[in-house]
């Protein structure tokens, strides 16, 4: 195998109860969406998590916002921006050194419904080759109460379904 093939390795599933979650926010000058995405990871539902605060060299005060009012969250900040892959990368990595069971990226305008993580998990261990596990996106730009799109979706919290019955009105 040349030195530039890729090659893909299965990795067996925790077997734990409660596997370990590193969720990582990647940010860049935005404060105000960050602190609704921070806001609504506090609420999760799912407790064996911890968060991680991406900065791309942010001049809005995020970093000095997310220390004074999210204690429990860890600031990594970036010298300079290296956009969300770049940011996204590293805190990857990080992350695997400290051996989470999964990682989840989002950007800093996301806000999750309480049942997200318990639903991203419950996925990804009812599907145990799957390399990844996607959140369902609703209430695009309107920062809505879940229960307004909840008939849209198939109840998981945003794991699955639901894109066809929004398109077609339901």
């Amino acid at each position: 195998m040349s030195k530039n093939s890729l090659s893909a390795v299965y990795v067996m599933p925790p077997q734990n109860t409660n596997p370990r979650v590193c969720v990582l926010v990647i940010n860049w000058n935005g404060k105000e969406h960050l602190r609704r995405c921070l806001a609504s990871l506090l609420h999760q539902d799912y407790t064996a998590y911890d968060v991680w605060v991406l900065d791309n060299a942010s001049t809005d005060g995020s970093a000095d916002m997310v220390r004074n009012e999210f204690s429990n969250v860890l600031v990594l900040p970036n010298e300079k921006n290296l956009g969300f892959t770049g940011a996204g990368n590293i805190g990857i990595s990080r992350a695997r050194e400290q051996n989470y069971d999964y990682i989840v990226v989002l950007a800093n305008d996301v806000v999750l419904d309480p049942r997200c993580l318990s639903g991203a998990v419950a996925a990804a261990q009812a599907e145990p080759t799957a390399g990844m596990i996607g959140f369902h996106m609703i209430g695009i730009f309107s920062y809505a109460p879940f229960e307004e799109f909840e008939n849209a979706s198939d109840g998981q919290a945003g794991v699955g379904g639901g894109v066809e019955a929004l398109e077609e009105g339901a």
